[in-house]
């Protein structure tokens, strides 16, 4: 899904990154997937794919939790981060949002 532009009427604080400070990288340096060498392994592929890789790498990543919510607060909707894939993200990401 591209993203709307900031301003664009169709934009929605689901859809508009923002500006990514390297100090919110420092969780990446224990990260499982960090010694794969291919990294679209955690993006392309049919879905069945993606739900091994998170079997496989992300089930047992001590940053897990960090990666997830890295991902929600940066509004990354594509491949697997923190052990979810991106529509399940986007739901986590609303389901919260309404709640608060």
């Amino acid at each position: 899904m591209p993203y709307a532009a900031e301003g664009d009427a169709a934009a929605s604080k689901f859809d508009t990154p923002r500006k990514l400070e390297w100090a919110e990288f420092k969780w990446t340096e224990s990260a499982r997937c960090k010694e794969v060498k291919d990294p679209r392994l955690f993006f392309d592929g049919p879905e069945t794919d993606l739900k091994r890789v998170i079997l496989v790498w992300c089930d047992e990543c001590p940053v897990k939790q960090a990666c997830l919510e890295f991902a929600i607060r940066n509004k990354i909707w594509d491949g697997v981060w923190g052990g979810m894939m991106g529509r399940t993200r986007r739901r986590l990401a609303y389901r919260r949002d309404r709640t608060r």
